[in-house]
Parts: C-alpha cells; structure tokens; sequence
C-alpha cells in the first residue's frame, strides 16, 4: 500500500469499503501528503461507503471525465 501511494502525486480512489485494502492505501497517502480525489457513490452502496467517507473527511471530488483528462 505504501509502494502504491509513493509512485503518484494524486491518489483516485473509484471504489472502497469501509474496511478495505483501498482505504489502507489512501491512509499510507495521507501520510505522505498526497491528495485524495474519489468518485461519489449513493448512499445506500456498500462498495462506495469508503469514498463518501473521503469526501466527508475533505477529499477532492471526481465529477466529472474531464477531470481523468487532466490528470
């Protein structure tokens, strides 16, 4: 998870449970000081909790395919 959150400046996250190894990586980000940037799910999808958590806790928001462009 750390190898993963080293290699890139931006950490996009499409999916991730609440418990998941999606999460262990965006927190190894975290610390490193790496954005975090999710895709919002509804509410009621289990597979996307993580990434409304993210975007709680003040993760940048994906809305848009533009957004992949500049990447």
């Amino acid at each position: 998870n750390r190898l993963i959150a080293c290699l890139g400046e931006k950490v996009y996250v499409m999916s991730a449970t609440e418990r998941s190894g999606t999460m262990c990586t965006v927190n190894e980000a975290l610390r490193l000081n790496r954005e975090v940037i999710c895709l919002p799910h509804p509410i009621n999808d289990i597979t996307g909790y993580g990434c409304n958590l993210l975007i709680e806790q003040g993760a940048s928001l994906l809305t848009n395919i533009q957004d992949l462009y500049n990447i």
